[in-house]
């Protein structure tokens, strides 16, 4: 199955149009596929989306605020 990453592209309008928090993930389905994290993490940067947007980059208790914050409303 090809791989279904968000392209340069698409994640440079989702910035430009505002969203506020990305997540970057391998779509790995099985060990082996992890090593692919990289792509997503230079799409992220090739799109301008700064560190500080991306959840995985966050401490754990940032994080912790982040997620406390949603579930409340």
């Amino acid at each position: 199955m090809p791989r279904q990453d968000l392209n340069v592209e698409l994640a440079t309008v989702a910035r430009e149009e505002g969203v506020e928090w990305f997540t970057i993930g391998s779509d790995a389905h099985a060990a082996r596929e992890l090593e692919l994290l990289p792509f997503g993490m230079a799409i992220a940067a090739l799109a301008g989306i700064p560190r500080e947007r991306i959840l995985n980059y966050q401490s754990l208790e940032s994080l912790r605020r982040w997620a406390a914050h949603r579930s409340h409303g």
